[in-house]
């Protein structure tokens, strides 16, 4: 209501002045953005309307026409006024007056008539009209051409669904879901054209999605001519998509294009009944379509759109997670804003990526889900118990949908969820701007933090964060991931342990390479020793000979050949001494590089023990990945048990190998679920019994020294002791008046096909469960205890 001041206010300062081009750009900019919010809203109808409005005032009021006259101003008037009691009527939460439309709608057709009648008097009046303005261009400058591009693949893919859509609308016009489709494909053309500045596109797709959401909303039966209309529409695309790929302007009139949709929304005199029940068939261009088989290349883009399928599918369960995290956060942060921005971006990434490998089910409630938090985030809609239980609900269908995708089977239907979200936004809007079970358009008021999808008269406007919102919270920090399949990992692990087989050897043979140095050791210093001896033995001996030549005959001459033998004898002990020493340098060195060896294996063995735990860090994962799971488990049981309670996890950081937590995983799964059915009482009786009504059931997870210890608990009633007693007389497993303690009384219960239920359910009551639960956890090394008391 306060933009629709504003443009009173401004017609107010126009009229002196109709030329002023400036006052009338700031009315179109008023109207795109009150026609925004209402098609937020599905108001469509509103929404049209107010457009429409826009187009008479600016034609009026540009000065092209002659002056307008005071009835005109005041049908002008009257239509602004009307449209803002029926906006004062929704915001108040009232029952929406549509008498008010319809009293906007006959004013603004009389504009038109006013407007058609003022050119004809100008034409016959001789006065020459203003000249017209320069075409517009197709794209807006600043756009990339790389978004352009984008565009225009996605159009032609557009084309080929609404190719398939006609074939089944013309052969069944009752088929609503294919009149859904080729409404929805139009307002993605419209929404995406506007949103890169494709106008002609944009504008030329509106005209026909505000002609089959009229259709839609029974306020026009399906005729022949509609049928033909759209048909041709449809046609006309690839020559418009061809012109926006050229850079050229379409050669399309729009606005003769709009007066026959017009033409098409008003009742025809002498129109039979025939010619309201009877439908053409199309066939040219899209009738029959050829089968045939499928191309090499087209077998490869069919084989590489299921990769990005299932490799958005594993991201996609991994945001969920994380998402239904946040949703949890902000519940117990008292509805902090922080959270709506985190959940806001983790939902937008989800919708792109769903849009892109094409599950339309996920991507349209992920963009309800988005229109409606940006709602709260703008401080339009409060947050409050049913807005989170609503979400959580919504998270629970995401999940069936992916898991429907995994497995390629068929989607379930959202727009029940979509309905909901459309009530509790506004009350009674759903059922005014369209059926029942008709799915959100993909481009109505996409919201992302800090991207520009909010478009006004063609133009790309950015739309802030909110501050609240500015930093990521550290607590959802998700960091740079890649996927990496667990056999993959389990084989780094093999490897990684093979490594200390080779290390191993290597340090063995080091070792006896260093044992063999100190032999070595041992040898030249014997060696030494014996060199040392030998060359005393040489030096007496040549002492003693020349002593015995002097005293047996001290004329006679000494034998110089003899000290020369001892001479050489001498050399060559030194030699050998001499040889000895370089055999202690080449030992020093050897046991340098044996040092550095041993240097080196440590480091090894260090890195290689780094690695081994760093791989087998990689295999912990933390509680919390399954505590998502749990509690949707524990929220799905209450729901068909027609039980109200909450799960709390403590303890969900400890980390526990992969293999443990995919093994104890069902078995925990089942004692939530006996924990809801056996535990739990029903709202009524726990208020009876002065309890909450919300049960309470609980997970801890601890360590105690190597051991991890999952407790699960409620506040329910109990085990009861007396039923077990005397079903295990009936099955005999007890002598009667047996006096049993409370701990081998609860042992019972673990025994094969032992119940007390009195009914079998899907839930419980077969026997079967905790004697399962009890034989797996004993596999991998734990053990089961119960306990329990009254009330």
């Amino acid at each position: 209501t306060t933009e629709l001041a504003a443009i009173k206010h401004i017609i107010g300062e126009s009229l002196p002045e109709p030329r002023d081009t400036n006052l009338l750009d700031e009315v179109s900019r008023h109207v795109s953005v009150v026609e925004g919010s209402l098609r937020m809203l599905s108001l469509e109808r509103a929404a049209d309307l107010l457009r429409d409005w826009g187009r008479c005032a600016s034609s009026l009021l540009s000065g092209r026409e002659q002056a307008p006259r005071s009835d005109t101003l005041d049908a002008l008037a009257d239509a602004l006024v009307g449209l803002e009691y029926y906006l004062e009527s929704v915001v108040g939460l009232q029952p929406n007056d549509h008498a008010l439309l319809e009293f906007t709608e006959d004013c603004i057709r009389s504009l038109e008539r006013s407007v058609d009648q003022a050119r004809d008097d100008m034409g016959a009046s001789g006065f020459e009209p203003a000249p017209p303005p320069p075409p517009a261009q197709v794209v807006e400058p600043e756009i990339d051409d790389d978004i352009i591009q984008v565009f225009i693949d996605e159009a032609r893919e557009v084309i080929e669904v609404l190719k398939d859509c006609l074939i089944r609308w013309n052969a069944d016009p009752s088929d609503r879901d294919a009149l859904i489709t080729v409404r929805r494909s139009f307002h993605t053309l419209k929404g995406s054209g506007r949103l890169v500045g494709a106008v002609d596109v944009g504008e030329y797709a509106w005209v026909v999605e505000n002609l089959l959401n009229r259709v839609i909303e029974g306020i026009c039966p399906v005729t022949r001519g509609i049928l033909e209309f759209v048909t041709e529409a449809h046609a006309g695309l690839p020559a418009l998509i061809d012109a926006l790929s050229a850079r050229e302007p379409g050669n399309i009139d729009v606005e003769a294009f709009a007066e026959r949709a017009r033409e098409l929304l008003t009742p025809q005199p002498g129109a039979t009944a025939r010619d309201t029940t009877q439908f053409a068939i199309y066939s040219a261009g899209v009738g029959e379509v050829e089968k045939s088989p499928l191309s090499d290349d087209a077998r490869a883009a069919v084989g590489e759109s299921e990769d990005m399928r299932r490799i958005f599918i594993g991201e996609a369960e991994r945001i969920l997670e994380l998402s239904e995290a946040i949703v949890e956060h902000w519940r117990e942060s008292t509805y902090d804003p922080r959270f709506v921005t985190e959940l806001q971006r983790e939902l937008h990434t989800l919708k792109g990526g769903a849009r892109t490998v094409g599950l339309t089910g996920v991507g349209d409630l992920s963009h309800a889900m988005e229109s409606v938090l940006m709602m709260v985030a703008e401080e339009h809609l409060p947050p409050s118990e049913i807005l989170l239980d609503l979400i959580e609900d919504c998270h629970d269908r995401l999940e069936e949908l992916l898991k429907s995708a995994r497995d390629k089977h068929e989607l379930a239907s959202v727009e029940d969820l979509i309905t909901r979200m459309d009530d509790l936004v506004c009350p009674g809007v759903s059922g005014v701007s369209g059926v029942a079970g008709e799915p959100r358009a993909d481009g109505e008021a996409s919201v992302t933090s800090g991207l520009a999808e909010v478009t006004r008269g063609g133009a790309v406007v950015e739309r802030q964060p909110s501050g609240a919102g500015n930093g990521r919270l550290m607590a959802f920090d998700k960091g740079e991931r890649i996927q990496v399949s667990s056999s993959f990992l389990d084989s780094l692990s093999d490897y990684a342990g093979e490594l200390t087989i080779p290390q191993s050897r290597f340090g063995q043979q080091v070792g006896s390479f260093k044992y063999n140095l100190e032999e070595m050791d041992q040898t030249i210093t014997r060696l030494r020793d014996q060199l040392r001896r030998l060359d005393i033995e040489t030096e007496a001996q040549v002492q003693y000979r020349k002593d015995l030549a002097i005293d047996t005959d001290s004329k006679q001459e000494f034998d110089g050949l003899a000290l020369e033998r001892f001479s050489k004898l001498q050399q060559l002990s030194r030699s050998l001494v001499e040889s000895v020493s370089d055999l202690r340098s080449l030992r020093e060195i050897l046991g340098g590089i044996a040092r550095e060896s041993d240097d080196m294996l440590a480091e090894q063995a260090r890195v290689s023990k780094d690695l081994q735990q760093g791989l087998m860090r990689t295999r912990l994962l933390p509680f919390s990945e399954q505590a998502q799971r749990f509690r949707r488990l524990v929220r799905r049981t209450m729901t068909e048990l027609d039980k109200r309670g909450e799960l709390e996890i403590e303890g969900e950081e400890i980390r526990l190998d992969r293999t443990i937590i995919e093994r104890i995983t069902p078995s925990l799964e089942h004692l939530l679920r006996n924990a809801v059915d056996h535990g739990i009482e029903s709202p009524q009786k726990r208020k009876q019994l002065g309890k909450r009504e919300i049960g309470a059931v609980k997970i801890v997870v601890s360590r105690s020294g190597p051991e991890v210890v999952i407790k699960v608990s409620d506040d329910g009633n109990g085990l009861d002791q007396s039923a077990i007693y005397q079903m295990a007389l009936q099955k005999k497993m007890v002598a009667p008046g047996a006096k049993l303690t409370d701990e081998e009384l609860f042992q019972l219960i673990l025994e094969p096909g032992f119940s007390t239920m009195q009914e079998v359910t899907q839930i419980s009551g077969r026997g079967v469960g905790l004697d399962v639960v009890n034989a797996d956890i004993k596999q991998f090394g734990g053990t089961l205890d119960i306990a329990s008391r009254p009330g």
